[in-house]
């Protein structure tokens, strides 16, 4: 069996897969802003699939992860920083092969492999709270790329160097307008926050 986890700024998600892909088990929980608060919290909900043998464990995080020693170093909304994150899995899940990635990547991976037979290069954005993406190429998360943040793009905006998130994020858009973006239906408003989308999108299509 394998198991993926899903680390957010607000909530954290656990879910089991069959071999063949199938979900059969998810569980959530509120992400604790301390982590060793957060580890206890992960290890008691593994006790709850303990009728589960996972043969590897995919934990995805958001921020930039140092592969070589299995170091979380950031974690974008969380406070967390140089975080052991594969070591302590590890110990919480001895019997498993643990991998751990950027989170925008292994979506944009999956998005990927359903688009194969269509495209083999994809580059994958995600706008929410902040800007998060990856670049796919042949179905593999191009190792240039792995810790590319492309909400950290600087750019002249408003007088002063600014990264990309800081203004075209959607944290940015209810910073501006008080609104949600659910929520917002001034016309004019969306038209200057595609500008400053595209603004971002035309740096990455030169990559």
């Amino acid at each position: 069996m394998y198991l993926g986890i899903d680390v957010g700024a607000t909530k954290t998600l656990l879910a089991v897969f069959e071999p063949s892909g199938e979900m059969v088990c998810e569980k959530k929980l509120k992400t604790n802003q301390d982590y060793e608060q957060f580890k206890a919290e992960i290890a008691g909900c593994l006790k709850e699939l303990s009728q589960f043998e996972f043969s590897h464990a995919c934990c995805a995080v958001p921020g930039w992860i140092d592969f070589k020693y299995g170091i979380a170093v950031s974690f974008g909304n969380l406070p967390w920083q140089d975080v052991r994150i594969k070591k302590d899995l590890e110990v919480l899940l001895p019997d498993s092969q643990i991998l751990i990635h950027n989170d925008a990547k292994l979506a944009g991976l999956s998005e990927a492999k359903i688009l194969h037979d269509k495209y083999k290069k994809v580059l994958y954005l995600t706008i929410s709270t902040g800007i998060g993406g990856g670049i796919i190429i042949d179905d593999i998360i191009d190792p240039d790329f792995a810790n590319f943040e492309p909400g950290q793009m600087q750019f002249e905006y408003n007088g002063k160097s600014q990264k990309w998130e800081a203004f075209a994020s959607g944290k940015a858009l209810h910073e501006r307008t008080g609104k949600l973006a659910a929520e917002l239906d001034d016309e004019l408003a969306w038209k200057d926050f595609a500008g400053l989308i595209a603004l971002g999108l035309e740096e990455l299509f030169s990559l």
